[in-house]
């Protein structure tokens, strides 16, 4: 799995993206990385409005999930968020497994994590490519 953020390269095991998607999600963010700029921009924009996925397309991504609203710092809240998103699964029924479905889905190769902090917590967007 490549990063978006950094570029960089994440091995993809397809039976267990989890470890991968938390990785990626969990680096530092690289300074003059336009992606997670438009990222950590699209997680602001839905805690401001408290509108989940209200700024899905604007990275031109193909499937998102998104943890609004979680307690604590960007390194603390996402494995628990993503954990949580991963647990729906396995399934196919997109109305109950979505965020599985997109973690699981091996025709997503790469994914940008963006984080913003608004009055209810830490807003994530995980943006699949």
């Amino acid at each position: 799995m490549s990063d978006m953020r950094s570029g960089e390269t994440v091995a993809a095991d397809p039976a267990t993206p989890l470890s991968g998607i938390t990785r990626v999600c969990a680096l530092p963010s690289p300074s003059p990385c336009l992606l997670r700029r438009a990222c950590d921009a699209e997680a602001a924009s839905d805690g401001m409005t408290g509108t989940a996925h209200g700024a899905f397309g604007m990275c031109g991504e193909g499937a998102q999930n998104e943890c609004p609203g979680w307690p604590g710092p960007p390194a603390s809240m996402i494995t628990g968020c993503l954990e949580l998103m991963w647990n729906e699964g396995p399934g196919d029924d997109f109305a109950t497994h979505g965020h599985y479905i997109n973690m699981s889905n091996t025709g997503y190769t790469r994914v940008a994590c963006g984080f913003a902090e608004a009055n209810d917590g830490v807003w994530s967007v995980q943006n699949f490519q």
